[in-house]
């Protein structure tokens, strides 16, 4: 099996028949291929082609002629197969100013550099497009281009990819790769049994991950009522006084969160410190959606004592810029190293005083109306909005002593836990229909299952 291919063909095979017969095919990765194949180099089917620089200035146009695609556009939404959306577009002379290829409808178009080759994705071109000089096009001349699409599929760049900081390919990397070549008609079957199958299995993790959305918004609404409401459905109720909330448990105060936390502390707690000390290091990717940092690099105090967030064990961390603070990024520190954190700049911090249990501060930080008020609260431009500090020291929010904020965070971590557990096996599910979908399309394509007859069953 190539090194490029993915490894998880067995399964993929269980169901389908073999070949009738098969030959071996001169190359030891590919081995024995069906006896009507020919095992060609890419370069005999098509053309590769990188793509061009994409200056500043020209972007930001949507109605001129050329759409041109950058990296990001192979994640927007009705992009997932075919490139029908963009963001930018050029006329024909800004394109030849800049020297970018116009590359023809049905081109098959890829990352080659970056942390976004490993993702692997394909996708097909509808129309006449340029993309940026962080993609390559396949342009298929003597081959099916659905059937090249899902060959492509199979190809996993990050095992072809030069080393180096920056993983990338080049076109001559890619041009002399051997590929079992059915005939043309044969082409178009496994085409045609590939959109179906696949279809059915992306139509199973639709499902799966429209049931992943619905435990998720039930795990908001259970803690959105219990931070608001409480536990008790026969409690006595009084008016809050806030128009969003209405009323609230009688033994509830109403506040204001600027006097039972600090907002954002300073970094003078820690001038005692030595330069040279650990402590944790926490980018914003590391923030996870509904709480946990993940807490895998550290640094000097030194290197990170300015331009970045402070925090310590003990503090809850929000994200404040769009779109991490509507999906819910923050948590609680703890066992940061040495007790103390940096990251992101765009983390709010807070620190409960002592009305204020931590979890329970938390799970406040999680709630539908902390999220949505806060997005109210917005300010910047495009995809730069951030909630500013003043949003989380006005908010009134109703707080139930200490005790039962205790009781409240208990009930909350029991009930969520079971919830993210719900989740994590239906993730697994959609992880192997996934390995399964890529070792059904490597094995039709190399040839390893006979599908000529299912294309149409």
């Amino acid at each position: 099996m190539n090194k490029a291919l993915s490894p998880k063909t067995k399964t993929a095979t269980r169901k389908w028949k073999p070949y009738p017969a098969y030959k071996d095919s001169g190359i030891p990765w590919l081995g024995k291929i069906p006896a009507g194949w020919e095992a060609k180099p890419f370069k005999r089917l098509g053309n590769f082609q990188g793509g061009a620089g994409f200056p500043d200035d020209k972007q930001g146009l949507t109605d001129e002629k050329l759409p041109f695609y950058k990296v990001s556009d192979t994640n927007l939404e009705s992009n997932e197969v075919f490139m029908v959306v963009h963001n930018n577009s050029i006329s024909r002379d800004t394109a030849a100013r800049l020297h970018a290829f116009v590359f023809p409808s049905n081109t098959i178009v890829f990352a080659k550099v970056g942390a976004t080759l490993l993702l692997n994705k394909r996708r097909i071109l509808v129309c006449k497009s340029c993309i940026d000089n962080n993609m390559m096009g396949f342009i298929p001349k003597s081959c099916d281009v659905k059937w090249a699409y899902y060959w492509m599929c199979g190809l996993d760049l990050g095992k072809l990819a030069n080393p180096g900081a920056v993983p990338s390919v080049n076109e001559g990397q890619l041009r002399d790769i051997p590929v079992p070549v059915p005939s043309q008609r044969e082409q178009r079957a496994i085409a045609a049994f590939l959109d179906r199958e696949t279809k059915r299995i992306d139509g199973l993790i639709g499902k799966k991950e429209r049931l992943i959305e619905l435990l998720q918004e039930k795990r908001i609404a259970l803690i959105s009522h219990a931070v608001t409401q409480g536990l008790d459905p026969h409690a006595p109720m009084k008016d809050s006084g806030i128009p969003w909330l209405g009323k609230i448990p009688a033994g509830w105060e109403a506040k204001r969160l600027r006097f039972l936390i600090k907002c954002n502390p300073q970094k003078n707690e820690i001038n005692s410190m030595s330069a040279s000390a650990i402590v944790s290091f926490v980018p914003m990717e590391m923030v996870e959606e509904y709480g946990g940092l993940r807490l895998e690099e550290t640094k000097q105090l030194e290197d990170v004592i300015n331009g970045y967030t402070y925090f310590r064990d003990g503090d809850v961390v929000v994200a404040k810029i769009t779109p991490c603070f509507e999906n819910g990024k923050g948590a609680i520190a703890e066992n940061l190293e040495n007790g103390i954190g940096f990251g992101s700049t765009e983390l709010h911090v807070l620190r409960p005083g002592v009305e204020f249990n931590k979890k329970y501060l938390f799970y406040l930080t999680m709630s539908h109306a902390f999220r949505k008020i806060g997005a109210s609260w917005m300010y910047g431009a495009g995809g730069q909005k951030r909630v500013p500090d003043d949003f989380v020291k006005n908010l009134v929010h109703p707080i139930p002593s200490v005790p039962e904020q205790e009781s409240i965070a208990a009930f909350l971590d029991r009930e969520t836990e079971r919830i993210d557990g719900l989740i994590g096996k239906i993730r697994e599910a959609i992880d192997k229909l996934r390995e399964y979908r890529a070792a059904l399309i490597s094995a039709a394509v190399t040839g390893k299952i006979d599908v000529r007859g299912e294309a149409t069953t």
